[in-house]
């Protein structure tokens, strides 16, 4: 996810902002300290103009999907 985002050019900071998620609670998702939920996903990729459904293939990010399949649920 990271990746995402400095591909895009952007700070963790401006995609917090531009996405209206805190950037602490980006932080911590970013250091996969927290998983994402659908809302922030969409969020981002709203704001990194990629479709959400990117953010949950099962071979780029499969932590993600199975959180997102389990409700959010860590």
């Amino acid at each position: 996810m990271k990746e995402v985002i400095e591909d895009a050019d952007l700070s963790v900071r401006t995609a917090a902002e531009r996405s209206g998620i805190p950037r602490e609670t980006l932080r911590r998702r970013l250091d996969g300290l927290a998983p994402f939920d659908i809302d922030e996903l969409e969020k981002l990729a709203a704001v990194l103009s990629v479709e959400s459904d990117a953010f949950l293939d099962s071979q780029r990010w499969p932590d993600l999907r199975d959180d997102a399949l389990q409700g959010g649920a860590a």
